[in-house]
Parts: structure tokens; C-alpha cells; sequence
């Protein structure tokens, strides 16, 4: 989380942030749904829904959408999982300690039930193949 001069805070892995001033509330809800992610990794559990987060949070579901979607920038739910969950594969893809570890396994510890979903999640962020951005690694 980044303070911005006007006092917003800003979630520094969403991928757009919509400008304005937030209540505290609103602050304290966007924190919530960052530290969710960020340092719980909530995101790993394969079958988290938009309910489950949303009761987690104690946030209700379609302020919880309302805050991914307007606040945070993500088209919806999927897309806003899919950011956490192809960043921490993407990291484990080209550390040396996972150069081993089967890509499936790194998929499904990210959160992912199936190859296929992680396939195009992936590329769809990467522009390559997790298999490519391995290869690509240093």
C-alpha cells in the first residue's frame, strides 16, 4: 500500500487505481482486500468465490465487487484473482529454489484446479506460455 498525498491509499499490485478521495471506511475496506491477498494469499485456496472472500472480510458481496471493480480496476472477480495468482507463479517460475518444481505444482498451489485455466490466465498476462517464461528466465 502506497499513501498518496491526498491521504488515499493505494494498493500497489492492482493494475489501475481510481482517482478521487475515499472515506475512511472505504480506506480501511480497500487495506482489508489487499491484505487478503497480499500477505494472506487467500487467493491460493482453489475454490474461493466473490461470497467467500466477501464473508472473510465481513464486507458485504456487491461492495466487495464494487471495490475490485471501480476501486482497484479489475474487469471482475476471476480477473482480480488471476493477477495474484500468475504473479506468484510467475516468481516461482524463475526462482532457482522452483527451477525443479513441476509446473503443474506451481499451478496448483497458486490456486489454479486445472493446467488449461493456468495455461491461459497466464499467457493472457505474460504474452508466453508458463513453460516459455521458465525457458526465458535468467
Amino acid at each position: 500500500m502506497a499513501l498518496l498525498g491526498s491521504g488515499q491509499f493505494v494498493a500497489s499490485s492492482a493494475p489501475a487505481q481510481q482517482a478521487g478521495s475515499l472515506e475512511v471506511a472505504d480506506q480501511q475496506e480497500l487495506q482489508a482486500i489487499t491484505a487478503a491477498m497480499e500477505q494472506d494469499h487467500v487467493y491460493r485456496d482453489m475454490g474461493l468465490s466473490l461470497r467467500q472472500l466477501a464473508q472473510i472480510l465481513s464486507i458485504p458481496e456487491h461492495r466487495l465487487r464494487q471495490r475490485i471493480n471501480r476501486e482497484l480496476g479489475y474487469r471482475n472477480f476471476t480477473d482480480f484473482l488471476n493477477h495474484y495468482r500468475t504473479a506468484e507463479a510467475a516468481g516461482r517460475l524463475c526462482h532457482p529454489g522452483d527451477a525443479r518444481t513441476p509446473v503443474l505444482t506451481i499451478a496448483m498451489d497458486a490456486g489454479y484446479r486445472s493446467m488449461t485455466t493456468f495455461n491461459k490466465a497466464f499467457k493472457a498476462r505474460y504474452d508466453m506460455t508458463p513453460v516459455e517464461y521458465r525457458q526465458k528466465s535468467p
